[in-house]
């Protein structure tokens, strides 16, 4: 999957304010987004924040589960950026980093976050 740029930093940024936050505040962000992909991409955009260190959930699987028949539960839980995380969207709120980034980089591998995340920390 690509991730887009600018999909992660809303996300960060919700993550990022002063008030708990919980992943139904991230829904908010991916819906509009991805209207016909809505849980889809939430478990595939948090997964990949949590494997690059940036955010974490009170539940691993940031309240999303799959039963045996397929069907997906959804389950109200908080979220946390990491202290790398908020160094990451402090980075990515910078204008000029993030013209560069956009303009480079408006959608992503996994393989091009993971190089791209340490090289903003």
């Amino acid at each position: 999957m690509k991730y887009r740029i600018d999909v992660i930093k809303k996300l960060l940024n919700v993550a990022c304010s002063d008030l708990p936050k919980t992943n139904i505040d991230l829904l908010k962000i991916i819906t509009p987004e991805y209207p016909d992909r809505t849980i889809e991409c939430l478990i595939e955009y948090t997964k990949v924040l949590s494997e690059l260190g940036l955010m974490t959930s009170d539940d691993k699987n940031f309240g999303l589960s799959t039963g045996l028949n397929g069907h997906t539960s959804y389950f109200q839980t908080k979220i946390h950026l990491t202290h790398q995380g908020n160094e990451f969207i402090d980075k990515l709120n910078n204008e000029a980093i993030w013209t560069t980034v956009k303009d480079n980089a408006q959608s992503a591998t996994l393989g091009l976050l993971k190089a791209l995340a340490p090289s903003l920390l």
